[in-house]
């Protein structure tokens, strides 16, 4: 069974917003949702500033309907109610039938073909650190809810209670690949027949003292507090925080339904370096299967627009141009369209290829792409079209998005213009 998938709504939690025509307003001016830290982290040999923090994030406000359901939210953290938030307007956005505000109706979707999926990277690490903060090592004083709000599939588990869907569940965990394969994997679901819409997507909380420890650290943060994608200046990542949700579904259901498509997922790859744990494979033999898979599986030679990785690594931007080139041929490498949301947004790790999917259906459905930012210094191994000019229009039919995560994993998504 190939079924066609449509994407038929979107939710977005960012450092821009909770909008998702503000927060995609934003990224076409060129804007900047990186912020200065109240308190800089110290690391070795210098401190963080800088983080993609979303500003005054209160669900009361921002969906009282959700803060309203006391036995979900007293298991809600951080990262979780990001993932609720977005889910809720993912599924206002596709139209979902919902009683209650919240809840899909059984009478018109079967809800038993109604699947989850979503990402964590690394559990609810800040609420973990909140514990130690508060209690230490005395274990007695821990609530009862402490695991439900730090496992990594708290936030799809309270996504599936609140819609009411009960199809498969489940959260996918490939670092920064993970908000991608979430994805890929709801794709797959729909395409082969085990469910007719699927909820998917990534979230993630790390901008926190910990964590910014733990990656400046390891020297992949940004000293200089600057998210600059394929500049020869990049000297890391600058870390966000956010959520981003799709609803997918069978595209003849859409129809019936009589709700649009933004477009079509066609194809997915998804691929493992097999090399070092957090270091990309010097010659990007496993992104270019997995961007080679995914246009394979969409019928597609050639694409024209890509949402990069793009993290401001020094190692990435340049391996992934590389990549770029191997896959597509030096020509048409040349000739696409190339962008890093994470120029603007910082890198939102499980939530990244999430949101950058999210984008890739922005950019279909509107003609719009938007800017690189802070690629002011090109660079000789990164000389590919970036966007770096401002944010542009194009007639685009097929575009593509690329993860690549610690772990040696690589996911790819190709989308089309809907028929």
């Amino acid at each position: 069974m190939n079924r066609q998938v449509a994407v038929t709504g979107l939710g977005l939690v960012t450092s821009f917003g909770c909008n998702v025509q503000e927060v995609w307003q934003k990224m076409l001016n060129g804007q900047s949702g990186i912020s200065t830290l109240a308190e800089p982290v110290r690391i070795r040999g210098g401190e963080i500033k800088t983080a993609g923090i979303i500003p005054d994030f209160r669900l009361e406000n921002l969906a009282p309907e959700i803060a309203g359901q006391k036995d979900l939210m007293k298991t809600a953290a951080r990262a979780t109610q990001f993932a609720l938030l977005a889910s809720l307007r993912a599924a206002q956005d596709a139209k979902l039938p919902l009683f209650d505000n919240l809840r899909i109706n059984p009478e018109i979707i079967n809800v038993n073909r109604a699947a989850t999926s979503i990402s964590l990277s690394l559990g609810d690490g800040p609420k973990f650190c909140e514990y130690y903060d508060k209690f230490g090592m005395d274990s007695t004083r821990l609530g009862m809810f402490s695991v439900p709000q730090i496992m990594p599939n708290a936030p799809v588990g309270h996504v599936a209670m609140m819609l009411g869907a009960k199809g498969q569940s489940q959260c996918v965990v490939t670092a920064c690949a993970s908000g991608t394969d979430a994805i890929g994997s709801a794709f797959r679901l729909i395409k082969h027949g085990y469910a007719d819409v699927v909820i998917c997507g990534g979230t993630d909380d790390l901008a926190h003292a910990f964590y910014l420890s733990c990656f400046g650290n390891m020297m992949a943060l940004s000293k200089l507090g600057v998210s600059r994608p394929f500049d020869k200046n990049r000297d890391g990542f600058v870390m966000g925080e956010g959520a981003g949700i799709l609803v997918l579904e069978e595209l003849e259901q859409a129809r019936a339904r009589g709700t649009k498509a933004y477009c079509l997922i066609a194809g997915y790859g998804a691929t493992c370096d097999a090399y070092h744990i957090t270091a990309p494979q010097p010659e990007a033999e496993g992104g270019v299967r997995a961007l080679t898979a995914a246009m394979l599986e969409a019928g597609e030679s050639e694409i024209d627009y890509y949402n990069a990785h793009g993290t401001s690594t020094p190692l990435n931007d340049k391996i992934e141009t590389a990549m770029l080139k191997k896959a597509l041929g030096e020509n048409q490498a040349q000739r696409i369209a190339i962008n890093s949301t994470k120029s603007m947004l910082g890198h939102t790790i499980g939530a990244a290829g999430a949101i950058e999917a999210a984008v890739c259906c922005l950019t279909i459905n509107t003609g719009w792409i938007h800017p690189t930012i802070n690629l002011t210094t090109p660079d000789p191994d990164c000389d590919l079209d970036y966007c770096s000019s401002g944010k542009r229009r194009n007639n685009i039919a097929v575009a593509a998005s690329m993860s690549l995560g610690f772990g040696g994993h690589n996911g790819c998504l190709v989308f089309t213009a809907p028929p």
